[in-house]
């Protein structure tokens, strides 16, 4: 899979704040429901595995839907201290004058 750290319940919300057609979101819903990978190493297949946050790959409308999950990496919080739209697996950043409210700062995002 070409994005697994996609969210799919986030991607849903920001089609509904960018105001796609409700008929539209849920066929997406529908496209990334039940989607499974493998482990292969060494000779071993497991199992298939559940995927419940991945956009996947090959298909143009996949990478339309990467392009519509990403479309606020880029914002700039308008207020010191408040939150950027960015969401890149699992890499979370603050700006602090200490290390001890960096590490409160942090702890919240990770929190939410």
């Amino acid at each position: 899979m070409a994005f697994p750290n996609s969210m799919t319940n986030h991607l849903l919300l920001k089609m509904h704040q960018l105001s796609y057609p409700s008929e539209i979101v849920v066929f997406f819903q529908e496209i990334l429901c039940d989607w499974h990978t493998t482990l292969t190493f060494n000779g071993f297949t497991s199992d298939l595995i559940p995927m419940d946050n991945s956009i996947g790959q090959g298909k143009p409308s996949l990478m339309i839907l990467y392009l519509i999950y990403i479309y606020v990496l880029p914002a700039i919080p308008s207020l010191p201290g408040s939150n950027g739209g960015s969401y890149v697996g699992d890499t979370f950043w603050a700006t602090c004058d200490t290390f001890e409210d960096c590490d409160r700062k942090l702890n919240v995002m990770l929190d939410k």
